[in-house]
């Protein structure tokens, strides 16, 4: 994320100055002390890249301040709000997955799901959309909503929820959870039977932009995981704008697998930065209001 950042920077002639803050996702102390530094460090604009929840807590940082940030990955349909007002997003809401979810369903004639979500605000906002249209479609019917606890990813705690599926006569099973506990649920799934011929699995945003959690140590992916359904944000990478930037990366050392949907995002995010900033310049009187030359941009980054 860093690399193609600064390569944003440079090929983009952006005026401004990038410095980056990385934290461990698994504490929250560290996000908030990562946020503080930036603020202390001056920054002028927030790049993250995070999960819903954490990026609440980061524009609940940064808003108070006026300072924009720019949300790249985070979906949950009810992050905005007016106290959240210079928070930005990139990415389309759950909603628009919800929908794309309800129409394979229907296009298929699946007339029966259950929805597996984590109880947090990535689990049960990104389905509400999805329970709603099915509510109100007689054709179809979720059976059973499981909700386990998104801290509880163990073999025992998940194969207990899994038997909620083994018991039933269900086979469309929706799955919205982070990566991490995708692949924790798919595993143990796999054991139970549940990943066989006659099992639908649709997995949402966070593990199809991300695959590359459900592999192995080695980099390899077990046969089981063929013929999973992946949603996410559609990424344009046949246009020449994007053989540009890719054809760019790569001959400075990068790797093709790095160009996913939300580090081309990141990139665009540094566009709409200097989109921002040309604009503002053009309505400001220079000879009344003097620019500082040393304006900075700020990009964080969860890392797992």
């Amino acid at each position: 994320l860093k690399k193609l950042s600064n390569q944003a920077v440079q090929n983009l002639q952006n005026p401004f100055t990038l410095v980056t803050e990385e934290y461990d996702g698994e504490k929250l102390q560290g996000m908030v002390e990562a946020c503080c530094k930036l603020i202390s460090d001056g920054v002028s604009v927030v790049v993250t890249k995070a999960a819903s929840s954490d990026t609440a807590i980061q524009s609940d940082i940064f808003s108070p301040l006026k300072i924009p940030h720019i949300a790249v990955s985070a979906t949950d349909p009810y992050l905005w709000n007016q106290n959240r007002e210079y928070l930005l997003r990139l990415s389309a809401p759950d909603d628009y997955q919800s929908k794309a979810i309800y129409d394979l369903i229907t296009h298929y004639k699946w007339r029966e799901i259950i929805v597996l979500a984590t109880s947090d605000s990535y689990g049960l906002n990104g389905m509400v959309k999805l329970q709603n249209k099915i509510f109100s479609d007689p054709s179809v019917k979720i059976t059973d909503f499981i909700f386990p606890d998104a801290d509880k990813c163990t073999a025992k705690d998940i194969s207990q929820r899994l038997k909620t599926i083994q018991k039933s006569l269900v086979n469309v099973i929706v799955l919205n959870v982070e990566q991490e506990f995708g692949k924790c649920v798919l595993e143990e799934a796999n054991n139970m039977g549940l990943m066989g011929s006659d099992y639908v699995w649709i997995v949402t945003d966070a593990i199809a932009t991300h695959p590359d959690y459900l592999a192995s140590n080695d980099g390899t992916f077990l046969s089981f995981y063929e013929g999973l359904i992946g949603i996410r944000t559609s990424l344009n990478d046949k246009g020449d704008k994007f053989m540009k930037v890719k054809d760019s990366y790569l001959s400075n050392g990068g790797k093709a697998d790095d160009l996913t949907t939300y580090t081309i995002l990141t990139y665009d995010a540094m566009g709409l930065i200097k989109a921002a900033l040309t604009s503002a310049t053009k309505a400001i009187d220079k000879q009344n209001i003097k620019c500082s030359s040393n304006r900075k941009v700020g990009i964080k980054e969860k890392q797992c």
